[in-house]
């Protein structure tokens, strides 16, 4: 060993730090400069080929599977549609005036599926493919109800009907059945003019449980509500004067109304 170690490692084992102070880590950072960017690049060339679109794909198709009963699945192209076409309107006595009072009879109500037409049908085991839209629910009850308004208030009992089961897609099919509608009298005291005023019947159909409107339902009935007389105020007769202890009497025009 040389005299040059062993004065080191004397020095290294006499190092002391003084009272109270810590040894203090030194750190160093060094780096490397960046180098200089290298010479730019030559241009692409123009493409030679002509550039043309590429072909169209596929069209997509999308299908209805609806599971039935028996565990056959059928399918279709598109869902059900109903559409109200239209009703007929009636007043409680057939005489043709819609009088304050009285019922207003809402009946023969034409439904439509609007639904495309099936073209045909395939039988796969138990898979059966119908090429063409769905026919209308064959058990669901869906009401239909006339839409109150501050002319017509529905009967309790007789305030709903229930769509057609089972309307083939472009099928048509009419509810029988009835819904009533009593007429509020007027609301203001009368006065020299007759009374007239015109109601709208509108009807509303809510499939339940998913509590969704129908959409195709904006047909709809005006009809004009008033009394079958009317007194012709300018045409009442009396004396000018009447002596006190007479007896005089009034005459006065009453007309009645065309009925339909």
């Amino acid at each position: 060993m040389s005299d040059a170690s062993i004065w080191a490692g004397q020095l290294s084992t006499s190092v002391r730090h003084a009272p109270g102070c810590k040894q203090k880590p030194v750190y160093t950072t060094r780096r490397r400069p960046a180098a200089s960017n290298g010479r730019q690049g030559p241009s692409g060339r123009a493409p030679t080929a002509a550039l043309e679109p590429g072909r169209d794909g596929l069209d997509g198709t999308a299908a209805i599977l609806v599971r039935n009963g028996d565990g056959s699945i059928s399918r279709y192209d598109s869902r059900f549609e109903f559409q109200l076409l239209d009703f007929e309107v009636l007043d409680e006595n057939d005489d043709g005036i819609f009088e304050p009072g009285e019922c207003v009879i809402i009946k023969n109500f034409r439904i439509k599926n609007t639904g495309r037409i099936i073209s045909n049908v395939i039988q796969k085991s138990q898979l059966t493919v119908n090429v063409g839209g769905m026919p209308t629910p064959k058990k669901t009850l869906i009401p239909l109800r006339m839409q109150p308004s501050s002319w017509l208030t529905p009967v309790p009992g007789k305030d709903v009907v229930y769509l057609p089961f089972d309307i083939p897609p472009g099928g048509m099919k009419t509810i029988n059945n009835e819904i009533w509608a009593r007429i509020s009298p007027p609301r203001d005291p009368p006065n020299s003019t007759a009374f007239t005023a015109v109601s709208a019947i509108k009807l509303q159909s809510v499939v339940p449980d998913i509590d969704r409107k129908l959409p195709y339902f904006e047909y709809s009935e005006s009809i004009t509500l008033q009394y079958p007389v009317k007194l012709v105020s300018d045409e009442v007769r009396w004396m000018d004067t009447i002596p006190q202890g007479s007896l005089t009497s009034l005459k006065w025009v009453v007309c009645i109304k065309e009925f339909h």
